[in-house]
């Protein structure tokens, strides 16, 4: 997925920011401090979470994350007593705070749904093909709690709608009450459980008929079995 900023375009499955087409250097914490920023929109990150998603398991000192903040406004050309982008948030985070376009490609722009996971006071964004929802640092959805597996379900997305099934997790993927073992399709509005964790599927179509997430009841259609 495509993210544009600005000038600026992340692309996540690169894993690469350019700006004007040009590459931009960033360590690979900066770019998922970025990543995260930007997910998690507009949503203020706290400190504590920070350093749990970008250092899990792992003491660091309260320095690195300011440290990080500092290089993400110096490539940004951000100023942070009049910021564009990254607000601090005082004695809580940080929080992404600028207007983002999603660009579409290599077939996304054939799929008419736009699809969200809510939880945890989060919306997070699905891009087309396969999210993971788990504990894994990699993961799409990344749902920190001890009754969820690494990789503990996977949601499909594509042009015929979206599908939900479980990763061989510990404690199961329960859908309307009931634990799925294949791929099954989701709904807009659809609750789900990852272990002891409840989760919304939310979507809307891009061509207008729903206007957002938070009001659409379009449902999404069940993909087509060849």
């Amino acid at each position: 997925m495509r993210l544009c900023f600005g000038g600026f375009v992340l692309d996540d499955t690169a894993r690469q920011l350019t700006r004007g087409g040009q590459p931009v250097h960033l360590t690979p914490k900066a770019l998922e401090l970025l990543e995260l920023l930007i997910r998690s929109r507009p949503r203020a990150i706290s400190k504590t979470e920070f350093l749990e998603r970008l250092w899990p398991g792992t003491h660091v000192t309260d320095s690195n994350l300011p440290v990080l903040i500092h290089e993400l406004r110096e490539i940004l050309d951000d100023d942070p007593h009049e910021s564009q982008w990254i607000r601090t948030v005082a004695r809580f985070g940080y929080s992404f705070c600028g207007d983002v376009e999603r660009e579409l490609s290599g077939g996304e722009d054939e799929c008419p749904w736009d699809c969200r996971i809510l939880w945890g006071g989060r919306e997070i964004l699905l891009r087309a093909g396969a999210n993971i929802l788990g504990r894994a640092h990699e993961a799409a959805v990344w749902v920190d709690d001890a009754s969820v597996s690494r990789q503990h379900a996977l949601i499909r997305v594509s042009d015929g709608g979206a599908t939900l099934e479980d990763s061989k997790s510990r404690n199961g993927t329960f859908l309307r009450g009931q634990r799925i073992d294949g791929a099954v399709p989701l709904q807009d509005g659809d609750e789900f459980v990852l272990g002891g964790v409840l989760l919304t599927f939310r979507a809307f179509r891009r061509d207008g008929l729903g206007e957002g997430v938070s009001r659409s009841t379009a449902p999404v259609p069940s993909p087509v079995k060849s």
